[in-house]
């Protein structure tokens, strides 16, 4: 009676170091699979930490988990070592009826949800198997004999739900999206009936080694799978971030290419208000110069879109006086807003300082944007920008703070608040 052989009374010696032999066999499969699915589980947490998101084969990892411990636990050399005991018993009744569950959400991942329903229906009545199956077995309502059936009928249908979103997949051609992880489960499927026939039979130790064999396949092959997906989800990705910058140098030089005539005719334009007395003229002039300066401003809009989406919009804050701000934004949407008959007013809290520091460009742009969608949405009536603000204490220094007669501390923050009606 050895802990990793089987009971026997024959005299023949070779027949009993054959059959412990087997159950080192079956144990180092066994335990060679609990270590390939932890490193896995380790390895999709490392993944998920670093990349901040999650594979799909964390979940059948869990699963080969449970499967490696079942089938150690449920082992005679472990049921030898714990002398047959209840808890040990207990434990591989549980993980038995609740393997099936990872396999399902694993599954229901690798076809990318498309039969949803129906894996949410098998995991609601996995769970009530579970409560169930291992209620009656822990208070002692029924023996492990008469639930096994039970439990054993659930694992037959589950695989039958699996095999006919196969089935289906086949028929529309989604099979190719997941060729390898349907060999593996075809591979599982033939371990889970043999281990359920051998155990029937009640055959050898050795036979015991056919369920980890089948798990480990199962996972080599999804792992495979899961590493071709990541690959070409990579080279997506690279594809599409050479797209991005092909893009923003195609905006980023077509701006530039277009605010040299622009500039141009903006300095011609200069010369004509400073010379001309005509105030006809004049009146044309400025039109032209504030049409220019629209255009000017879309196209930076277009180059900083560009610059947002490869992330390399900077901010550079610099002392600038607000009041200047202020008349350049109602000096651009004036004119749309004229067009309209529409009024334009500015309300600004009396007591907020002269100077900033900060990027006036950027704000600049965000309440142009802002007025020019009042102006565009607004029918009748006026357009209002009222500003307000306080003078707060912060932890942050805002560089040289304000530096004009009414400069608040270094290390004062104001806070502003713009308000369109």
């Amino acid at each position: 009676k050895g802990v990793f052989g089987i009971y026997t009374a024959k005299e023949n010696g070779k027949e009993i170091l054959r059959v412990e032999a087997a159950g080192y066999i079956e144990l180092t499969i066994a335990f060679a699979t609990l270590i390939f699915s932890g490193i896995s589980i380790v390895g999709n947490l490392v993944f998920k930490l670093h990349y901040h998101r999650k594979i799909n084969l964390e979940y059948l990892s869990w699963g080969i988990f449970l499967g490696a411990s079942w089938n150690i636990i449920n082992s005679q050399a472990v049921q030898a070592m714990f002398h047959n005991s209840q808890i040990v018993t207990d434990i591989a009744f549980f993980l038995m009826i609740f393997l099936p569950l990872p396999f399902l959400f694993y599954i229901d991942k690798v076809q990318m949800e498309r039969y949803h329903k129906f894996y949410r229906i098998a995991d609601v009545l996995g769970v009530v198997e579970c409560v169930v199956l291992f209620g009656l077995h822990y208070f002692y309502l029924h023996d492990y004999a008469d639930i096994f059936l039970p439990a054993i009928f659930f694992l037959f249908l589950f695989i039958a739900l699996i095999a006919c979103t196969f089935m289906s997949d086949i028929f529309h051609g989604h099979i190719r999206e997941y060729f390898a992880v349907a060999i593996g489960m075809v591979c599982l499927w033939i371990a889970v009936f043999l281990r359920i026939i051998f155990y029937i039979q009640k055959n050898k130790v050795e036979n015991n080694a056919v369920l980890p064999v089948g798990l480990t396949i199962m996972l080599l092959l999804a792992a495979g799978n899961t590493i071709h997906d990541l690959v070409n989800m990579e080279k997506k990705r690279q594809q599409a971030l050479m797209a991005s910058e092909a893009k923003s140098k195609f905006l980023a030089n077509m701006s530039h290419e277009i605010r040299t005539p622009i500039n141009a005719v903006l300095g011609m334009n200069a010369m004509i208000l400073r010379e001309c007395k005509d105030m006809a003229i004049r009146e044309y002039a400025l039109d032209i110069q504030n049409a220019g300066e629209s255009l000017l401003a879309l196209i930076n809009d277009i180059l900083d879109l560009s610059k947002i989406e490869s992330g390399k919009l900077e901010l550079f804050p610099e002392e600038y006086d607000f009041s200047s701000l202020l008349h350049d934004v109602i000096n651009m949407i004036s004119m749309k807003a004229k067009d309209k008959n529409l009024a334009v007013h500015l309300s600004v809290d009396e007591n907020l300082p002269s100077r900033f520091w900060g990027d006036d460009v950027r704000i600049r742009q965000i309440l142009v944007n802002i007025m020019n969608n009042a102006v565009k949405y607004t029918e009748k009536g006026s357009v209002t920008l009222t500003v307000t603000g306080k003078v707060t204490k912060d932890d942050l220094s805002i560089s040289d703070g304000i530096s004009d007669k009414n400069a608040q501390a270094k290390d004062a923050v104001c806070s502003l608040t713009f308000q369109v009606k």
